[in-house]
């Protein structure tokens, strides 16, 4: 969590964005998301570690942070790989 957090005040600075970033668990979003991507509304594989697994879960920021997005509980949501992969560098628009 810590090093995730690390990671992204990095980006924010290197992006000249003021970092806005809180040390956020993921199982916390995972378990608050109900292991359901929050893109697609599928459950998500949560015993999956293999990295290239398209259901495996990740960590999505709703807003990006390239995009002046936080690293924040309510800008973080569970997505699957694919769906993130997919998603890019793009907001998302509100469900």
């Amino acid at each position: 969590a810590i090093q995730m957090a690390e990671s992204a005040r990095r980006r924010m600075l290197e992006l000249g964005k003021s970092p806005r970033v809180e040390i956020v668990e993921p199982l916390e979003i995972f378990q608050r998301d109900s292991w359901t991507c929050q893109i697609c509304y599928r459950p998500v594989n949560p015993k999956s570690i293999d990295p290239y697994d398209p259901q495996r879960v990740t960590l999505d920021h709703r807003m990006p942070i390239a995009m002046g997005g936080a690293h924040t509980k309510p800008n973080l949501q569970t997505a699957h790989l694919s769906c993130n992969s997919r998603k890019g560098a793009s907001p998302q628009a509100p469900s």
